[in-house]
């Protein structure tokens, strides 16, 4: 993938793995160039408050549409500047605006278990709770169905190797023996 760039008449190509490598070093800056103050502005939930589903799409879709890389060590600014760890339940957290970046042992404080039937956009589906640390745990949010028959469902999450993205999955998805489960924020409205 290449992408051009025109500056005063000069022509300036940047590759896929040029962008990347941007993006990466804005994961690595505390400066961000280009932030829209807009955007800056829009959060209407506090740190660790009630948060409307809405926010919880929009907040998730700041790091789609960034690509911000995944990885279980390093962390990324929300559109007010709070840094979270770029990895699934960091995504999450960031998500929620939450004050930290839970992981998937920790996430379940924060959640409760609601029926697939339930689902709503800005609910989450993981494999969540003990033993699910580091690989052995996943969490996407949930983006609405992908089919009628109700077994699939469109997600933006965190992937190892991918980033941020939208995917699609599959009802009772599996991360080792651990099956994925639906979950509602506690604090959203």
């Amino acid at each position: 993938m290449a992408a051009a760039l025109v500056v005063s008449g000069a022509l300036f190509a940047t590759t896929g793995a040029q962008a990347q490598e941007q993006v990466q070093a804005e994961v690595e800056t505390q400066v961000l160039p280009g932030e829209s103050p807009e955007l800056l502005a829009a959060a209407v939930s506090k740190v660790d408050g009630p948060i409307k589903r809405s926010e919880v799409m929009s907040r998730a879709m700041y790091w789609v549409n960034k690509d911000v890389p995944y990885s279980m060590y390093k962390t990324y600014r929300d559109p007010q500047g709070r840094r979270y760890r770029t990895d699934c339940s960091g995504f999450v957290a960031m998500a929620f605006h939450l004050s930290w970046s839970p992981n998937t042992v920790s996430l379940p404080t924060y959640v409760k278990r609601i029926s697939w039937s339930s689902l709503r956009k800005g609910d989450i589906v993981g494999t969540l709770g003990s033993g699910t640390g580091g690989a052995n745990g996943h969490v996407v949010i949930f983006n609405g169905w992908a089919n009628k028959a109700h077994t699939k469902f469109h997600t933006l999450e965190q992937r190892g190797g991918v980033g941020a993205t939208k995917h699609v999955r599959a009802v009772n998805y599996r991360v080792g023996s651990h099956v994925a489960k639906p979950y509602r924020y506690k604090k959203v409205k």
